[in-house]
């Protein structure tokens, strides 16, 4: 990647009234992550000197947990060139020569490479670069080209032939820091709507004679998202991608269209994912490893070459390398190490009714079917559990464990 400073201004601001949610708009999630940590998550890409987010105040105490992150207020809503008028100003000691990026919080499947795309456009001499994207969705707004500059962002008009194709806007604008921060101080308030309008950039550097491009991407990445239809599009798209990735990077997926991932999903290669599973966040998979019909995973290592059965849900856990766990177990708060064996059924009993506890579960290990294991518990290398046992006290080296009481015969009478 060629060595720029990029600076990223995303506007979060306004709660998304079509959504119909108490929630505000870009905390909605795909892939099991906001849709601004989606945004962050790539800006991220790009190693960015700074990462600013535009927010109002009922969203601003529900983003303090973002570390690195300069939280912009903008008190009164008055519209995206508003936002962006209130982040510049805010942004004092950013340099002229920086490559600054203005994203919505709502489009989060914008890639780093399409805005690496865009900046090279301004090295080629443009000063002003948007992104575009063909539709025929009439309620974006439209970019109007003229000899194959950028010359105006303008509402779609309804048109008699809906299914015709126009260059829509995306809603991403990149400039060096000297021309956006004098263009946005231009933009001047709608009379008829008292908003000042981010679009209105356009003409405006047009009619000061800079030089403006665009760069085109594919509807599926620019979606935006205002309503709960737009969030359910922007989950398969996202979902979509997923598989594509993982396949191309030496995954099988059985069954691609049935597994589901999050957007921290880490998984090596030749490893085999089988129908129906669920991957919640902070789920990282070695080389070689399976994971098997039906099962949840969740916060969870699994090393390489482990098998992870059908119908097994594990949270919170380490799985070591050549591990496997059988089917129709729950592996929660829990370390195994390598080789060890887990049997169908096993359960972790993790939670007292106020607050989860450890298991760890030491290197190869035997753990017989339909066990319980009553956290905390350390259950050492090289122990034996017999199927059917409660595990309440810890297990030393090298030792078998026999809970159940001895088997009764009577005669049925």
């Amino acid at each position: 990647m060629i060595d720029r400073a990029y600076t990223l201004v995303i506007l979060a601001a306004g709660h998304g009234k079509r959504m119909n949610s108490g929630l505000p708009k870009v905390l909605h999630k795909i892939g099991n992550f906001s849709m601004l940590e989606h945004v962050i998550h790539n800006a991220r890409q790009l190693k960015p000197a700074a990462i600013a987010v535009v927010v109002d105040l009922p969203l601003i105490e529900r983003l303090e947990c973002f570390e690195d992150i300069q939280l912009i207020t903008q008190e009164s809503t008055l519209g995206t060139g508003d936002a962006v008028k209130t982040a510049m100003r805010n942004l004092k000691d950013l340099p002229d020569t920086n490559i600054v990026v203005v994203q919505y919080g709502d489009t989060p499947l914008i890639k780093s490479s399409t805005i690496t795309k865009m900046a090279s456009c301004l090295e080629e001499g443009k000063d002003l670069v948007c992104l575009g994207f063909k539709t025929s969705n009439r309620e974006y707004g439209r970019l109007i080209i003229e000899d194959g500059s950028l010359r105006e962002i303008v509402e779609a008009q309804d048109r008699e032939n809906v299914d015709e194709k126009f260059l829509a806007n995306a809603g991403i604008i990149v400039a060096y820091a000297r021309n956006l921060r004098k263009l946005v101080e231009k933009i001047e308030c709608n009379s008829s709507t008292h908003e000042y309008y981010l679009t209105d950039i356009v003409s405006i550097a047009v009619q000061n004679n800079l030089n403006t491009g665009y760069v085109v991407t594919d509807e599926e990445e620019a979606i935006g998202i205002n309503t709960r239809d737009n969030l359910t599009k922007a989950e398969f798209y996202f979902q979509e991608n997923k598989r594509k990735f993982f396949t191309n990077s030496g995954v099988t997926l059985v069954a691609p269209e049935t597994v589901f991932f999050s957007l921290d999903t880490q998984i090596g290669i030749d490893s085999i994912i089988y129908p129906y599973v669920f991957f919640g966040p902070g789920v990282k998979i070695g080389s070689g490893a399976k994971v098997g019909p039906f099962a949840k995973c969740e916060d969870t290592t699994i090393g390489d070459n482990a098998t992870v059965g059908n119908f097994v849900e594990a949270k919170a856990s380490d799985i070591g390398e050549d591990t496997k766990i059988k089917h129709l177990s729950y592996i929660g708060n829990t370390e195994v190490g390598p080789r060890s064996n887990i049997g169908a059924g096993t359960v972790i009993c993790n939670y007292d009714g106020h607050k989860k506890h450890k298991t760890n579960i030491g290197s190869n290990c035997f753990v017989g079917a339909n066990s319980s294991l009553i956290a905390p518990l350390n259950v050492h290398d090289e122990s034996v559990i017999a199927a059917g046992s409660i595990v309440v006290r810890d297990v030393p080296k090298r030792r078998l464990v026999i809970t159940k009481r001895k088997q009764m015969v009577k005669k049925i009478k």
